[in-house]
C-alpha cells in the first residue's frame, strides 16, 4: 500500500500514470482532518503539514505527483 498503517482504512488511495507522470491520489473517508505522513512527491492539490506530511480536511482530497517507480 502507498499509505502508512496509521492512516489505512480512513484514507483511500488511487495511483494513476500518464504522459505527465505518476499521480496520487487521496481520499479521506472520515469526518476527522487526517495528516498522512511519509509521502514524496509534489503536492498539485491540497494542503502540507510539519515535515511536509499531507493534511486532509474532513471528506478532503489532495493530489500529489510522485517519483516514477
Amino acid at each position: 500500500s502507498e499509505l502508512p498503517a496509521s492512516v489505512r482504512g480512513r484514507v483511500e488511495a488511487t495511483v494513476r500514470r500518464g504522459a505527465g507522470g505518476r499521480f496520487l491520489f487521496l481520499v479521506n473517508r472520515t469526518d476527522e482532518a487526517v495528516t498522512v505522513p511519509g509521502l514524496t512527491g509534489d503536492v498539485l492539490v491540497g494542503d502540507t503539514g510539519d515535515e511536509g506530511a499531507v493534511v486532509l480536511a474532513g471528506r478532503g482530497v489532495a493530489v500529489l505527483r510522485t517519483p516514477a517507480s
